[in-house]
């Protein structure tokens, strides 16, 4: 199984290499409405990480506290 980080990455990169694809191809109107897409996907996973590292933080707070 994939770690997180490892996951993160491949996730992020895969949707970096689709947006250098289309900046590379010409900018029609149904390019550039993907590429809004993409943006706003990458946005929300973007705030999905900080919740989930917020949340890993608060879980290794607590088992600190446990220890």
């Amino acid at each position: 199984m994939m770690g997180f980080r490892s996951l993160k990455r491949v996730r992020n990169a895969s949707y970096e290499i689709m947006l250098g694809k289309l900046k590379e191809s010409s900018r029609s109107t149904s390019l550039n409405l993907f590429e809004e897409e993409i943006q706003l996907e990458l946005g929300e996973m973007r705030e999905e990480l900080r919740v989930y590292r917020g949340e890993l933080d608060k879980v290794r707070e607590q088992n600190k506290k446990s220890m």
